[in-house]
């Protein structure tokens, strides 16, 4: 898997073994947080593959609240529902992907979809 980076071809093993050199100085090489090569090996292989956190309860202490998460690229509303439950929801209509939740926290007693009126 190759970046191009100006003239030069970077592999992304190679800004991995970048970033192991200059961790032993105590330093972090700022192309590390925006190689799009990195990104797209972080969604494959990390956020694909895992169990991601995705909040505390007490961020949502009563029925109705909620926050917007991501994991990767993908959004999810983090919920208390009314029986007290926590709840995790893709946010997208089942039928055309619109986004249901437009704020990034609140409380709701539901989500509709702005173009179908769905619950």
């Amino acid at each position: 898997m190759k970046v191009e980076r100006g003239s030069r071809i970077r592999t992304a093993q190679e800004v991995l073994d970048e970033m192991g050199s200059a961790l032993d100085e105590g330093l972090v090489p700022a192309r590390i947080f925006n190689d799009a090569e990195l990104h797209r090996l972080e969604l494959e292989r990390v956020f694909s593959r895992a169990w991601c956190y995705i909040g505390h309860e007490s961020e949502v202490p009563s029925a109705g609240d909620y926050c917007l998460r991501y994991i990767g690229q993908d959004p999810f509303i983090f919920i208390r529902d009314e029986g007290g439950r926590i709840r995790v929801l893709f946010d997208g209509c089942r039928h055309r992907g619109a986004v249901v939740c437009r704020a990034d926290k609140g409380n709701a007693s539901h989500f509709r979809c702005s173009y179908h009126g769905w619950p």
